[in-house]
């Protein structure tokens, strides 16, 4: 198939030279509206746009992103004019966030065949569709695709063709509001595929600004292949120049190698300048300040998100045995390189091992298996296996089961808590008026005899309910188990729970949501919002642990293990000093002795109780 060229497109009128460059559209747009000139950032934009839709060396699906306040719906509506004055035969399909976006775009591009006398000769004709969100031109062909067909992103899309496929902020508050919404928009991106016409240009064009950290452009550029231009507000520093890499609109990054005092400089002081920023940043959070003006993503929702990846601490764990002390200090000497592969958390998110421990290794105190059963949907019967010693909660095994709680998952979960010295199986109290506790108990007695017929050793395995903070709703008792223990660096991961957690294949029906249900993901995303994270099962599963062991938890590790040599020194001192060994009791055995007898007073009526210091020894 031959490459498409816009200019050699047959055509009845021949428009002028100037109508190659969109830039020039925009400039006769402008003057017609009486607007001041183009500022510099918008014919920038202008350029972008241009770029996108028609260079060859450019792929087929691209996404400009620039600042707010840029003017870039009605610069990109400027294209079509512009296709059309070249090729008459030119359809497009538009799609916006909100519907009275969508349409305004459509009637400002057929305004603009009436602004400009250079196009009058394409104003569709009185036997042709002409209605505000789809029309035909003049030099139309006929076909089923009208010249312009603009609809709201989350409308019927059937029976839509066209050779220019626009998305004009397609993400807005309400089409990133939680996974769901994202999930929903990424299938409409996906679907746009089957829209584009067989011959022709074929290109898909994203025209927007991130409204979250988990925007669709990163994702679209990432997991779909879009290439993206970026306009910032300012010019970037090297760090962040590092991190765009060719994302970066080639004009500025000209202009800073040329000039590299421009960094920390408005790109668009007509529009946009310092003092104009800063406003703009004095009043909206840090994070949505670095989205919509610089388009940096990275800083994303980490203020709205209190658990932090980097507050963990991971260790290649034991599953009898740990220390008692564990020193917290992120730095190069303690990053875990060999788990980044394993990160599903946000980009710049590393895991860190402990600087030091401290002491000698101890058995766990407590351990117990904590399961969150699968509720409604796609979500997963999610286990946490947790131990506590010296105040510190230690994560020895995470995982989950999309299949429900049949007796198969059941009995693995069991048996996975059972390998690592659990003996004790937790689960939600208010979790089905405690129907999912009368189906762990038969499951629990299977393991042990299934225990015992393999090992010979008879074990008690129990079933308990978690009592407490199961009333409230689930993202703030996440965060309110979890945020101090982090903070204060208690929680220790196995290296390889996160290897598993990260790597075990999904069996789920949708495995290709894989990345939501690891335990990082979930970990670093949650927030106090309703439904802030599509899945929260696994990083549930941990925070039932950090309520159930409150009492063991909140204890400062260097006092009680202070105490604890103390109390050890004591006891070596009383067998050196009195060669009485350290465990051996002040009162003598009575056990095989009656502790209470009758006294011969007769006016008791309450017995009395002997002792070895009334002879009774």
């Amino acid at each position: 198939m031959a490459e498409y060229v816009l200019w050699e497109q047959p055509r009845e009128v021949e428009p002028p030279q100037e109508f190659r460059k969109l830039r020039n559209i925009v400039r006769l747009v402008w003057n017609y509206l009486g607007y001041n000139a183009p500022s510099k950032g918008q014919l920038l934009l202008a350029d972008a746009i241009q770029d996108a839709l028609l260079d060859p060396d450019m792929p087929a699906d691209t996404i400009v992103r620039c600042p707010r306040n840029f003017g870039k719906s009605v610069i990109l509506s400027c294209f079509p004019p512009m296709a059309w004055a070249w090729d008459p035969a030119a359809t497009f399909f538009v799609t916006s966030a909100e519907p009275t976006k969508a349409k305004h775009f459509a009637e400002m591009s057929k305004n603009i065949l009436e602004w400009l006398p250079e196009l009058h000769h394409l104003r569709p004709g009185p036997s042709q569709l002409d209605q505000s969100e789809q029309y035909n031109i003049r030099g139309h062909r006929g076909d089923q695709a009208p010249s312009m067909r603009a609809v709201p992103v989350f409308s019927g899309w059937a029976s839509n063709r066209a050779h220019w496929i626009l998305g004009d902020d397609i993400e807005n508050e309400r089409t990133s509001d939680g996974p769901t919404m994202r999930n929903k928009l990424r299938s409409k991106l996906d679907s746009s595929t089957h829209l584009l016409t067989r011959e022709g240009p074929r290109r898909r064009c994203l025209l927007g600004t991130a409204q979250v950290e988990e925007s669709i452009y990163p994702w679209a550029e990432n997991e779909r292949g879009f290439r993206t231009i970026l306009i910032p507000a300012t010019y970037p520093d090297q760090e962040y120049q590092d991190y765009l890499g060719h994302r970066l609109l080639p004009t500025i990054r000209h202009e800073l190698e040329e000039d590299p005092s421009l960094i920390g400089q408005a790109i668009d002081p007509e529009r946009l300048d310092l003092d104009v920023l800063a406003e703009k940043r004095a009043g909206t959070t840090e994070a949505d300040y670095f989205r919509q003006y610089e388009g940096d993503t990275r800083k994303g929702d980490a203020q709205d998100c209190p658990l932090k990846i980097r507050d963990l601490i991971v260790e290649d764990l034991s599953p009898t045995h740990a220390y008692p002390l564990y020193v917290w200090s992120p730095s190069k000497k303690t990053l875990r390189s060999d788990l980044e592969d394993c990160m599903a958390g946000r980009d710049g998110e590393h895991y860190y091992g402990p600087l030091e421990t401290e002491g000698s290794l101890r058995p766990y105190e407590r351990i117990a298996t904590f399961i969150d059963p699968s509720g409604d949907g796609m979500d997963e019967t999610a286990w946490a296996t947790c131990g506590v010693l010296n105040g510190h909660l230690l994560v020895l095994d995470i995982g989950g089961d999309p299949r429900g709680h049949g007796d198969d998952v059941l009995d693995n979960i069991i048996w996975r808590g059972m390998e690592y010295g659990s003996r004790l199986f937790v689960s939600e109290r208010n979790w089905g008026g405690g129907m999912f506790t009368g189906l762990l108990q038969p499951a629990a007695k299977r393991a042990s005899l299934d225990w015992l017929r393999k090992t010979g050793e008879q074990i008690h395995v129990g079933v308990d309910e978690l009592q407490q903070g199961t009333s409230q709703r689930k993202e703030p008792r996440i965060i309110e188990s979890l945020l101090m223990l982090t903070r204060a660096h208690k929680v220790i991961v196995d290296a390889e729970a996160l290897r598993r957690d990260f790597t075990e294949p999904l069996t789920g029906p949708r495995p290709e949501r894989g990345r939501e249900y690891r335990f990082a993901k979930q970990f670093s995303r949650i927030t106090l919002a309703r439904n802030s994270v599509l899945h929260d099962d696994r990083v549930d599963a941990v925070s039932m642990a950090a309520i159930y062991f409150m009492d063991s938890l909140g204890v400062d590790p260097q006092v009680k293990e202070k105490k604890r040599i103390e109390k050890h020194a004591h006891k070596n001192y009383l067998w050196e000093t009195f060669g009485r060994k350290p465990n051996e009791h002040r009162t003598p055995n009575l056990v095989k002795r009656p502790l209470f007898l009758t006294p011969k007073d007769s006016r008791s009526k309450r017995p009395t109780r002997w002792s070895s210091r009334d002879g009774f020894a």
